[in-house]
């Protein structure tokens, strides 16, 4: 056998799939032999900074010394920033790992890279994270050497492990190519932290925790309560989308907290992704799609409401004025990283409650996305995402959502 041997006929020390650490010399050149693979791909080869900051970290756990992995240190090493520089003012360490990774969930997410040694890069760290391709069933070279006096045992591990490969396989489905929702969503799902997801409407309600109802062993929908604490006066239609959102998470073990506009505080929005739910009733909402300075926003004028176009002022054709019988609702979906926080911004906004209910069921209905991004542009996964929605209201009641405009970059 020589020096490096494929992986599968290595000694390791995780199941297939687990979070694994090589050890030998033989398994930490096949991770050095992925990362190369890694900087050879068009998403890290035509940078500078990725791939510097990807090879340090990875070089780094690899060598064992991972107390080196902090922000300041890795602007230090990696950027060569002054060792007393403002990380707030100069967020070089964050902004380059959002990217990586994205860089990385893309890679990961193209054809043929699926029986490859997985290196990740989970939000919220700065040590990165290697797993073997699922279809590697861990056998040490001694069961090999024993022959025949062991055929059974091994035989039985083996089936057993299989047994437990296909359960995962069956909730994991990798036959399945991602679909548009699951590739929108996956900057916010594939992170280690927790999500908030923060609902306008209600005012100083209580904030309210679905942590409980998140884990694994306990799949149910939260109730109302919990969602919501003893708060009625949230739109319902903000409600069902609160719960169409909260319910993809519960779906994937997927741990998330639920506040109210009033009882979020800027610095829990740089804590991990943040999903906002509501529209003028959510001033997060507000606040943070005016100074991203995007395309579409939300603006008014006393009670005329519009999604305004950056790149056009004077368009007012998405817009409502409550004065009137209102026959549509409006509504833009956005998926951003915001550089005021380091963080993944899914905004879900309508100009009344109805355009953000029908914003919530186009993020829940994987046939919408897919025609929504039917003409994107390539990798538009890995891209900032704005788009605008309508819904026909017939007195109460809203309409199935429609994409009016997209926007990616």
């Amino acid at each position: 056998m020589s020096a490096v041997a494929p992986v599968n006929d290595r000694v390791v020390a995780a199941p297939s799939g687990g979070v694994w650490l090589p050890g030998t010399d033989a398994e930490k050149s096949s991770v050095r032999e992925q990362l190369e693979r890694l900087l050879a791909n068009p998403s890290f080869r035509n940078s500078k900074r990725y791939p510097a900051l990807l090879r340090y970290v990875v070089e780094r756990v690899l060598e064992g010394h991972t107390d080196s992995l902090k922000e300041r240190t890795l602007g230090i090493e990696v950027f060569h920033r002054d060792p007393n520089y403002d990380t707030n003012q100069d967020p070089v360490v964050r902004t380059t790992a959002v990217e990586v990774r994205k860089r990385l969930t893309q890679y990961y997410q193209e054809a043929g890279h699926e029986n490859e040694v997985r290196i990740e890069f989970p939000s919220g760290s700065y040590m990165p994270e290697f797993r073997l391709p699922p279809a590697v069933v861990p056998q040490a070279p001694a069961a090999a050497a024993r022959g025949r006096r062991l055929a059974i045992p091994v035989t039985a591990a083996v089936v057993a492990g299989a047994v437990a490969l296909v359960g995962a396989l069956v909730w994991w489905s990798p036959w399945k190519p991602p679909s548009a929702l699951d590739r929108f969503w996956t900057p916010v799902w594939s992170g280690s932290e927790r999500v908030l997801i923060c609902v306008g409407g209600i005012g100083e309600a209580a904030p309210a925790s679905a942590g409980a109802a998140a884990r694994q062993d306990s799949p149910s929908t939260p109730s109302l309560e919990q969602l919501i604490g003893g708060d009625r006066g949230v739109p319902l239609a903000e409600v069902a989308a609160a719960f169409k959102i909260v319910g993809q998470k519960i779906t994937r073990g997927k741990a998330f907290h639920v506040r109210s506009y009033a009882n979020t505080k800027f610095e829990d929005l740089r804590d991990g992704p943040v999903v906002l739910i509501g529209g003028f009733d959510n001033s997060w909402t507000v606040s943070l799609l005016d100074d991203l300075h995007l395309r579409f926003r939300l603006e008014r004028d006393g009670p005329v409401a519009w999604i305004g176009d950056q790149q056009n002022p004077s368009q007012r054709n998405w817009r409502v004025d409550p004065r009137a019988k209102v026959a549509e609702d409006y509504a833009v979906v956005s998926r951003v990283w915001n550089p005021a926080t380091g963080q993944v911004m899914v905004s879900v906004a309508g100009l009344l409650p109805f355009g953000t209910g029908a914003a919530g069921e186009f993020l829940s209905e994987p046939r919408y996305l897919e025609a929504a991004v039917a003409k994107a542009p390539k990798s538009w996964q890995n891209k900032n995402i704005q788009i605008v929605i309508a819904t026909s209201l017939t007195g109460a009641n809203s309409g199935p959502p429609r994409v009016l405009a997209t926007w990616f970059w």
